[in-house]
């Protein structure tokens, strides 16, 4: 394959898949206020938004307009025929000690056994009016509610919980699960939170035990947004949310939140009018479908097991449990080692050339992680430091990315001397060990490496029966469903690390794009003359452009 229709075919493919995770990425459309009372209505959400913000004030615990946003909290649930009780208590922490108030109400079951809690929070921080942190998971808690009444009663028991003092030190859930009778009753607890104002909605944290809530989460959501690699990245940052306490007073649970526009969060610019009402829309969609399926299961607190999951640009959620995890990377790692023998056997690789062509492919990552590097010293000293909350991080985000890519694909094409047939297979030899140590050390995110695994090890199998001539066109496309695959995989990662991290300039954004780009070596390295250098030199372009941008 040495003509440009092959380089644009690829082309065409990374870019149909890049924009397919752009398209879906933007919430749906916001429900009229005169919808079925069944379903979630943002609109109606929206209407709770705007009351509880229409001062435009703080109202942190001891504020002024702290017994104002209670007492609008107290007649919604009132207004929708349940009998809110409000929770005294005083908690104590670095800060000092704080007198707050919880507001509680349930809805009961037909049947006995755990309860499903739905929870938010209505106090903000001082600096802002917390339209969307929290008031949007508070609207959402209402309105969920109000569908569920709408209908027969359910299985379970419901207890909304709106509590006070999470921004302080998570004071309300603390003294819910400590003080409060109901909280025994608790098997499942759904949390709603907002980090931005912005966004999809995405259930992002879930705890031990908690496949069969994945599960019901997945089936019952129309647009569902999760991976367990999220769950894995949140544990290693230092938030923490009321589902954290929840969790150790052994509730289960579901966390949804959206995190877009993080640079109007905890700030003045946290209002009613800047919150994005599909947003709120879809964190209500998620929210309700979850909380319907859970209660016909009837939630529990004893759990099944642990699970890998991910959505399919918020399509689909692929779900397995966690115990075929190492099943499925040694079952790669013995179909890897079964694809590199072919080749090796008919003399058309070498082990010599597959363990160099190893050593390039992991190269061109490090490659791409050192340019990374050197891009955010080249962002900070034209354009000061980009912090996570700095507005506009998709420019900084493309240079990264960007120069992640040329970094990769030169060292790539610089390197004639291995074929693509041995270059395929240092590329599997690099992804089979990167499986193995991810599926034994990090679960949650095995998908990302066994899946590759498998697709490039079928690839091989291909390519490396095809004779050199006729068939190459087939083991050309056979190569390219890996990069597919990949890119599938690894692009919606790139964007939930630029709303995790945000602006912050970081090498880690040209981490994904450099797994797809090494999984595309094979590809590139097919191309001959200057066709090997069209990626590098299209990727620099783009880097500069949004360097100087």
């Amino acid at each position: 394959m040495s003509r440009w229709p092959g380089l644009a075919a690829l082309y065409a493919l990374i870019a149909a898949l890049m924009i397919a995770v752009a398209i879906t990425a933007a919430p749906p459309a916001l429900v009229a206020a005169d919808a079925p009372a069944s379903e979630f209505s943002g609109a109606r959400a929206l209407a709770t938004v705007r009351e509880l913000t229409a001062t435009g004030l703080p109202h942190p615990p001891g504020s002024v307009d702290h017994a104002r946003v209670q007492g609008v909290v107290v007649d919604r649930l009132r207004a929708l025929g349940l009998a809110p009780e409000l929770q005294p208590a005083r908690e104590c922490g670095r800060g000092g000690c704080v007198d707050i108030v919880n507001i509680v109400a349930r809805i009961p079951g037909v049947e006995p056994g755990p309860s499903l809690l739905l929870a938010a929070h209505y106090d903000s921080v001082p600096a802002g009016p917390g339209a969307s942190d929290d008031g949007a998971g508070v609207a959402a808690v209402i309105e969920i509610a109000r569908a569920i009444l709408a209908g027969p009663l359910p299985r379970r028991s419901v207890i909304v919980l709106l509590d006070d003092g999470e921004e302080l030190g998570l004071f309300g859930a603390r003294a819910f699960v400590r003080a409060h009778p109901w909280a025994g009753d608790v098997g499942v607890a759904l949390n709603f939170e907002a980090r931005g104002t912005g966004g999809q909605t995405a259930m992002f944290e879930t705890g031990d035990r908690s496949a069969d809530l994945v599960e019901a989460f997945g089936h019952a959501a129309s647009r569902p947004v999760a991976s367990s690699v999220i769950y894995t990245l949140y544990k290693q940052l230092p938030n923490d949310t009321d589902l954290t306490v929840f969790k150790r007073a052994g509730m289960r649970g579901l966390n949804f939140a959206f995190a877009d526009r993080v640079w109007e969060y905890h700030t003045p610019r946290d209002t009613a009018e800047a919150l994005d009402p599909r947003s709120l829309q879809h964190m209500g969609d998620l929210g309700l479908a979850s909380a319907k399926a859970i209660l016909a299961a009837g939630s529990s607190r004893e759990g099944s097991d642990e699970s890998v999951y991910f959505d399919l640009i918020a399509r689909a959620l692929v779900i397995y449990r966690a115990r075929w995890v190492r099943p499925l990377a040694l079952a790669g790692a013995l179909l890897a080692m079964a694809a590199i023998a072919i080749p090796v056997r008919r003399k058309r690789a070498s082990i010599l050339g597959i363990a160099a062509a190893t050593g390039l492919a992991l190269a061109t990552v490090v490659a791409a992680a050192l340019a990374g590097l050197a891009m955010a010293a080249l962002l900070g000293a034209l354009h000061g430091p980009l912090l996570p909350w700095s507005p506009a991080p998709t420019r900084p985000w493309i240079a990264l990315v960007a120069a992640g890519v040329a970094a990769s694909t030169a060292l790539g094409a610089a390197v004639r001397r291995l074929a693509p047939l041995t270059r395929l297979g240092g590329v599997l030899a690099l992804w089979t060990a990167l499986s193995l140590l991810v599926s034994f050390t990090a679960p949650g995110a095995s998908y990302l490496f066994a899946l590759p695994t498998l697709a490039l090890a079928a690839a091989l199998l291909v390519a490396a029966r095809t004779e050199r001539d006729a068939a190459a066109m087939l083991g050309w496309f056979a190569a390219l469903a890996p990069v597919a695959l990949t890119a599938l995989l690894w692009f919606p990662l790139l964007r939930i690390l630029l709303v995790m991290v945000g602006a912050g300039v970081s090498p880690t954004a040209t981490v994904p794009a450099a797994f797809v780009a090494m999984t595309a070596m094979p590809l590139l390295a097919s191309f001959s003359g200057r066709l090997r250098w069209a990626t590098t030199l299209t990727a620099g372009a783009i880097a500069l452009v949004a360097l100087v941008l």
